[in-house]
């Protein structure tokens, strides 16, 4: 019987270690980011774990050399992307809001939602919800 539960014991452990390899993420800026893989361009972009202002995930990308993504790097052929979405982005496992470099006014600049690719148009600079995202 003892034997028994030690095999099963071994199995369940080495089960549970090969489960654990699927969920691995990819990190980036020494752990302080997650790596995401553009849709179309194949780019691998450095999401931060942090949420953040405008200004400090500007800096924040600069700090790990780097810059926010542009939002015309969201389609690689304009005439196929829908006005409100950014294809380069789809990963629905990450349900958070990246900081893009492209402004809409002096006060506001766009966002993508990573898990729907959609993109956001009324964030101020100055709201802390979304993250860098850094091309």
């Amino acid at each position: 019987m003892r034997q028994l539960l030690i095999m099963m014991f071994g199995m369940l452990f080495m089960a549970s270690m090969a489960a654990a390899d699927d969920t691995t993420t990819e990190t980036c800026a020494n752990g302080a980011g997650i790596v995401i893989t553009g849709n179309l361009s194949g780019h691998k972009y450095c999401l931060s774990n942090q949420n953040m202002s405008w200004w400090n995930a500007y800096a924040w990308c600069d700090s790990i050399g780097r810059s926010l993504f542009d939002a015309s790097m969201c389609c690689i052929n304009r005439t196929n992307c829908p006005y409100d979405q950014c294809p380069e982005f789809l990963d629905t496992k990450i349900n958070k809001w990246g900081w893009s470099a492209t402004p809409i006014r002096s006060d506001s600049a766009y966002t993508v939602l990573i898990s729907t690719s959609g993109l956001r148009t009324d964030f101020k600079r100055s709201h802390t919800g979304p993250f860098a995202l850094c091309y």
